[in-house]
């Protein structure tokens, strides 16, 4: 997939709308892969275990992140999409 300013031939609005599809089956799978790390649980406290957990705790934080990374990338393409003039050129 190119830029939206490959040329005035491109369909703007449908590369917007793929890029902002793919952005969507990507949170989606980056709030699974969240909701599928284990939390905290009654683990006992050896040294592994409490680093173990920590390290949980950090692939937590960054998969959240992620997700809202993911996130404001997918507002900004839907503010690109309602910036495109009828016919879905890049170039009106």
């Amino acid at each position: 997939m190119g830029s939206i300013f490959d040329g005035p031939d491109v369909d703007a609005t449908a590369q917007l709308a793929e890029q902002r599809a793919a952005i969507a089956g990507l949170l989606g799978d980056v709030a699974a892969g969240t909701a599928s790390v284990p939390t905290e649980g009654t683990f006992w406290r050896s040294d592994s275990q409490r680093r173990y957990a920590e390290r949980l705790a950090e692939l937590r934080e960054q998969l959240e992140c992620a997700w809202r990374q993911l996130d404001a990338a997918g507002d900004a393409v839907d503010r690109a999409r309602a910036r495109v003039p009828p016919g879905g050129s890049a170039h009106g």
